[in-house]
């Protein structure tokens, strides 16, 4: 920008505020224009080759103005209603677009406008596209929509729409068997959406095309699709909101995995639908969220999670289905394995990896006495096999063990029966630098092993 053109609008903008007046409007030679204002015309050149221009006020102006501009784009909370067929100026080389704006900032929940050539902002969604453009303007031809503003909306509200997918708290309830409008060479899909933001813990709702979003679940697959469009099948299920259940509830689901906090204590032996190609797994999960220090629980198919774990792997496998074979065990949830003792825990696998010591038969979780629960292997260090050696008080209930790479990966786990005192493992490990979990009830031992 020139000087001279920095004093030129310094001297109008000095000008009008200093005398005290409440102009809303302004006309400035070249340079940019300040936040809060927008060009309602171009008219022509000024000093130095500079395009003037009148721009006016809009910050401050109530919900519902509209105002015709040129050559600007709305700002944020403004949308345009109307472009013009002709352009409202043209200079040189370059020809201005002419438009009317709404402020749109402040509208109520469930108003409805008429918009030409713009996309829906946030919190408003398209509930009719026209069948011709709202405008054609040189090489440009510009799509006229209906929109209506769903900010603020109860849960449960249902609502057309054509063209839009449904935003975040929504969900599609139906797609039409047919477009809503084909404009050009572009076709749009209409379908019907419902909020499900703010719905109760329990609701169940029959969805069409759309995934369950997190909080939900689904319970059911159709065994057809819900909708046919254009070359497009889509799948239609029923789902269930899961969020606020309590602790210890039980569902039966289809096709989905567990979400985290809940886990499967069952996989059918039968698919529970099958649609087109795909066949869909059947199982029932449960909220282990919550549940009390020292909960048994048989699983199946299912890893223990954070907190729990293995006392016992089943000797046949809980479900086969297809070409798997699930394996089935008892998890616990350990005392020690929540909020501070979980960390314990976590810190004691910290001090194995950093250990750099040669005193291979410490144990790295001395929360019990070793008269209770106590391994003891020997060789270790070793170039063949380990020998475990358990000794408990706990004469009636299974030990379980797992062994650890460094990288976290399992290298072998299994039961010990409680008639049986000591196990051989490690003949076929590799060399290097191992992690033995060893577990009865909530008493539990972590020791490094080493294979020369």
């Amino acid at each position: 920008m020139k000087m001279s053109n920095v004093i030129l609008i310094s001297v109008l903008f000095v000008f009008s505020f200093s005398n005290g007046t409440t102009a809303q409007t302004q006309q400035i030679c070249g340079g940019t224009i300040p936040t809060g204002w927008i060009t309602i015309s171009i008219d022509g050149n000024c000093n130095g080759g500079y395009i003037k221009r009148t721009i006016k006020k809009i910050d401050g102006l109530p919900s519902g103005t509209t105002l015709d501009i040129c050559g600007d784009s709305p700002p944020a909370g403004w949308i345009t209603i109307r472009i013009k067929s002709d352009y409202c100026t043209r200079l040189g080389s370059y020809a201005y677009t002419g438009r009317t704006i709404k402020k749109i900032d402040g509208l109520p929940s469930g108003t409805t406008l008429d918009i030409c050539g713009d996309s829906p902002p946030a919190g408003w969604i398209t509930i009719r596209i026209n069948s011709d453009y709202c405008t054609r303007l040189g090489s440009l031809a510009y799509t006229g929509r209906t929109i209506k503003k769903i900010d603020g909306l109860p849960s449960g509200t249902t609502l057309d729409i054509c063209g839009d997918s449904p935003p975040a708290g929504w969900i599609t309830t139906r797609i039409n068997s047919a477009y809503c409008t084909r404009l050009g060479s572009l076709a749009y899909t209409g379908r019907t959406i419902k909020k499900i933001d703010g719905l109760p813990s329990s609701t169940i709702l029959d969805i069409c095309g759309d995934s369950p979003p997190a909080g939900w679940i689904t319970i059911r697959i159709n065994s057809d699709y819900c909708t046919r469009l254009g070359s497009l099948a889509y799948t239609g299920r029923t789902i269930k909101k899961i969020d606020g259940l309590p602790s210890g509830t039980t569902l039966d689901i289809c096709g989905d995995s567990p979400p985290r906090g809940w886990i499967t204590t069952r996989i059918n032996s039968d698919y529970c639908t099958r649609l087109g190609s795909l066949a869909y797994t059947g199982r029932t999960i449960k909220k282990i969220d919550g549940l009390p220090i020292g909960t048994t629980l048989d699983i199946c198919g299912d890893s223990p999670p954070a907190g729990w774990v293995t006392t016992y792997i089943f000797p046949n496998y809980c479900a086969r289905l297809g070409s798997l074979a699930f394996t089935g065990s008892t998890i616990k949830k350990l005392q020690g394995m929540g909020n501070r003792e979980a960390s314990t825990f976590a810190d004691s696998l910290s001090s194995v990896l950093t250990d750099n010591s040669s005193n291979f038969s410490k144990n790295y979780l001395m929360n019990e006495s070793e008269d209770d629960f106590n391994v003891i292997i020997a060789p270790n260090p070793t170039s063949s096999e380990f020998t475990l050696n358990f000794s408990s008080i706990d004469q009636d209930t299974p030990i379980f063990y797992r062994v650890y790479g460094l990288a976290g990966q399992v290298i072998e786990e299994g039961n010990i029966e409680p008639n049986k005192k000591n196990i051989n493992i490690g003949n076929d490990f590799s060399s290097g630098t191992y992690i033995l979990h060893a577990f009865q009830t909530n008493k539990f031992k972590i020791i490094k092993l080493m294979k020369l």
